[in-house]
């Protein structure tokens, strides 16, 4: 089963707002097993939105809309179906009265223009929309090969959708599911390897299996394994899932940081929580930017307890009470006795610390390194890495490497048996 996500609006067509409807309703769909073939796009016009939804119905059994159910001028999603499938709009009763009663909860008078989202194409049905005033629109439209595709067009506004997606509309498309089937996607992540490196590591072939499928991306330089697996329950599709992430992992080893929705952040916060440790961060070229990721995991402040950022070898001086030989953080040395200053100071178990960062290389120049180092009960680790990358990834790289040298010095703590 094939289907076609269709986003509406002028101020989608022109950049002024991000679309993640689309993006969000393609995973649903996914899930359900329905495979997203098209995605289009279209502004507030008439002519090109019936051509749109003429082109999805006679090419997709399911087609979702997002947008252009309001009651303004420019909300032409209800005219633009009716015209695509030869039907006349018809004013719903009932979806009126839900109309006003939602304005009368809201102590608001209704305007006599909200009274145009009760009208829908003949032979439509209304899918509820608890908590907005634009109720959407499931319809079953004929398809040139005779066949017939089912349009469900709901409001743009993200949390009205959402809602309503899982209010109803999940449900309606599950019951069309092919023989029950669903689809289920793994993500497993890495770090500390560029994407041709990992793939050498894996067996011929790997990324070419088609059940579960297996897919390899790059995000922000993380390395992410994305796997989707078809099964009639989700215990088939586990079964399936299961093998490859093992092999992964099994052929990956430390490079494999996390699973689903896991960054580097999350994973440093809960080995840390598990050995009821504590860290805190120095940093000068990263401008604050670990001590932000570590700060944002939730229930995180057991672990992460703060930090300092400079930008001067005065400010780290003042900060942590560096001699002034030790405070230029610029090279191995100084970085050290950061990290060390930096522990001592916070009173914490672990402390990283970020070098400052040297002037990114001309083309043809060997670029200059920059340190980190993770001062823990066991000594302190030092690594020294070029300062080279496209410019508009390069802070987000140290930063993954600065968190990623602290996941690999607990791991390494675990595994000996280190203080605790």
């Amino acid at each position: 089963m094939h289907a076609e996500v269709i986003s509406i609006g002028d101020e989608v067509i022109s950049g002024q707002i991000l679309d993640t409807n689309v993006q969000w309703l393609s995973q649903q769909l996914e899930e359900l097993g329905i495979r997203v073939l098209y995605h289009s796009g279209v502004g507030d016009e008439l002519e090109p939105l019936v051509e749109t939804f003429s082109r999805a119905i006679a090419r997709a059994e399911v087609v979702v809309a997002t947008g252009g159910l309001g009651p303004t001028a420019d909300d032409l999603t209800r005219e633009a179906l009716a015209n695509a499938v030869g039907r006349r709009l018809v004013r719903d009763a009932e979806a009126l009265r839900q109309i006003q009663q939602l304005f009368a909860r809201r102590k608001r008078e209704m305007p006599a223009r909200n009274e145009l989202q009760a009208m829908f194409p003949e032979g439509s049905r209304i899918v509820r929309n608890p908590n907005g005033t634009a109720p959407g629109i499931d319809l079953d439209a004929p398809r040139p090969d005779g066949a017939t595709s089912r349009v469900i067009a709901l409001p743009g506004v993200p949390a009205e959708m959402k809602e309503m997606w899982h209010d109803s509309v999940e449900e309606l498309l599950r019951r069309m599911r092919p023989g029950g089937r669903l689809i289920r996607h793994t993500r497993v992540k890495c770090f500390g390897a560029g994407e041709s490196q990992i793939e050498a590591r894996l067996p011929d072939g790997f990324l070419r299996q088609t059940d579960p499928v297996v897919g390899i991306n790059a995000s922000q330089t993380t390395i992410i394994f994305r796997i989707a697996a078809a099964g009639a329950d989700e215990a088939e599709c586990r079964r399936k899932t299961q093998p490859v992430v093992a092999a992964i992992r099994q052929r990956l080893g430390d490079l494999v940081f996390g699973e689903g929705d896991d960054e580097l952040e999350d994973v440093v916060v809960r080995l840390l929580q598990s050995r009821k440790q504590t860290i805190a961060v120095a940093e000068w070229g990263t401008a604050g930017t670990v001590a932000e990721r570590l700060g944002s995991v939730a229930g995180g402040e057991t672990a992460f307890c703060g930090g300092v950022v400079v930008a001067s070898p005065g400010a780290l001086r003042a900060a942590l009470g560096l001699e002034a030989g030790e405070a230029t953080a610029a090279d191995r040395a100084a970085t050290e006795a950061t990290a060390v200053a930096c522990r001592k100071r916070f009173g914490t178990d672990y402390a990283l610390a970020v070098s400052r960062f040297p002037p990114l290389a001309a083309a043809d120049e060997t670029p200059r390194p920059f340190y980190l180092a993770a001062a823990g009960p066991a000594g302190v680790t030092v690594k020294e890495l070029p300062y080279a990358g496209h410019p508009a990834m390069l802070r987000v790289w140290c930063c993954k490497q600065a968190l990623n040298l602290v996941r690999l010095t607990l791991l390494a703590a675990a595994r000996l048996g280190g203080p605790s």
